[in-house]
């Protein structure tokens, strides 16, 4: 697995006086049995060298440039969600600012599976969901104005949206991605 640690960086100065945002992100694999079973240990050889050298990895057949790599590329605090269907293998990890979508799809080509991949980083307005079936990729995500149609009602501590209350954040951008991702499966 590759390894990325800041301190031996040539981006190690800028490193110091930029601290990432993580991005969230949940992917889940289809696919033949066998290629889950190989992305499954995949995922679980990283997560074992990550917790013992406390760093992001990448698959070893991944190399990046060192000095166009800012880090986003990395998987970090890699985490396996139980899938009681056994239809596929799900993953939770974090990127640095952004999705790892050009990773994921790599991974998936390799071994010739699909994935759904749900990110948010919501300091830089990033919620969305990108689909990989049969070689097409699609990136369905909340634009700026998405984020402009609610608002926190500090009074209450809660959200409003539509005339509407809640509690959290995250329905109200669900129902934002539910209904952009319908709009374009309508228009396809």
């Amino acid at each position: 697995m590759n390894c990325r640690m800041d301190e031996n960086s040539k981006l190690k100065n800028l490193n110091k006086k930029i601290m990432a945002n993580w991005c969230f992100n949940r992917v889940t694999f289809s696919g033949s049995a066998q290629a889950i079973e190989q992305v499954n240990n995949l995922f679980k050889a990283m997560a074992a060298k990550e917790k013992a050298e406390v760093c992001g990895q990448l698959p070893d057949y991944i190399d990046l440039p060192t000095d166009e790599a800012w880090g986003s590329e990395y998987f970090f605090e890699i985490k396996q969600e139980d899938n009681e269907d056994n239809n596929g293998c799900i993953f939770h990890y974090a990127t640095k600012w952004s999705p790892n979508f050009e990773i994921v799809l790599e991974i998936a080509d390799r071994y010739r599976l699909d994935f759904i991949q749900e990110y948010e980083e919501l300091g830089c307005l990033l919620f969305g969901k990108a689909i990989y079936t049969n070689g097409v990729f699609n990136n369905i995500g909340l634009e700026d104005e998405d984020f402009q149609k609610y608002s926190y009602e500090e009074a209450t501590g809660h959200w409003l949206f539509e005339n509407e209350s809640y509690e959290n954040e995250q329905d109200i951008l669900r129902i934002l991605l539910d209904r952009k991702t319908a709009d374009q499966t309508a228009q396809h």
